[in-house]
C-alpha cells in the first residue's frame, strides 16, 4: 500500500518568523529601487486559503515586472540585501533574485506580459526531460536556456530592438 502524502512529509520547511522578516527586507529593499513586488504562488496561496505563510513551504516567491531597468535596479537590491546580511544570488538570465537566510529562502522573479499573461522563465529542466533524457538534451536546454531565454539574454543582447514583440 502507498503511504499517502500529508503536509507533515516535507522534508525542509522554513522558519516562518525568519521567512516573514526576509519578505519584509526583500520587498522595503526592491521598492526603496523602485520595484514593486507582491506574493506569488505558495506564499499568496496561503495568505489567501488561509490568511498565513504556509508553514510546510520551504520558500516564499515574489513577483515584479520586468523594465528596461531592471538588470541594475535588481543589482542594486542584491547588493543591499548583501549588505543586511542575507545570501543572495542574482541570476540575470531569469531575471531573478534569490535570498537566503537560515530557515527562509525568497525568490525575486521578473514578469513580463505578453497579451493577457504574465510571462516568466523558468530555471529548471522541464520534468519531461528528467530522468530517463540523455546528458546531451540536458546539455542542450541549459546551453539554450542560458543564452537568451530572458529578454537581456546573450541572444537578445545582440538585437538592436528589445520591444514586448521581441
Amino acid at each position: 500500500m502507498e503511504k499517502q502524502s500529508t503536509m507533515n512529509d516535507f522534508p525542509t520547511r522554513s522558519n516562518i518568523n525568519n521567512l516573514i522578516q526576509t519578505i519584509h527586507d526583500a520587498t522595503e529593499i526592491a521598492q526603496h529601487h523602485g520595484v514593486q513586488c507582491w506574493l506569488c504562488y505558495g506564499a499568496l496561496l496561503g495568505m489567501i486559503r488561509e490568511n498565513r505563510l504556509l508553514p510546510w513551504n520551504n520558500d516564499a516567491e515574489l513577483g515584479c515586472w520586468y523594465t528596461n531597468d531592471i538588470i541594475s535596479k535588481m543589482k542594486r537590491i542584491t547588493a543591499d540585501l548583501t549588505n543586511r546580511g542575507y545570501t543572495v544570488y542574482y541570476a540575470s538570465t531569469m531575471g531573478a533574485i534569490s535570498v537566503k537566510q537560515t530557515g527562509a529562502v525568497v525568490n525575486i522573479n521578473c514578469f513580463w506580459r505578453e497579451g493577457d499573461y504574465a510571462v516568466r522563465p523558468h530555471e529548471e529542466i522541464p520534468s519531461i526531460y528528467q530522468g530517463y533524457s540523455s546528458i546531451f538534451v540536458r546539455i542542450f536546454y541549459q546551453v539554450g536556456f542560458s543564452m537568451g531565454l530572458y529578454y537581456d539574454g546573450f541572444i537578445t543582447s545582440l538585437r538592436l530592438s528589445k520591444s514586448i514583440k521581441d
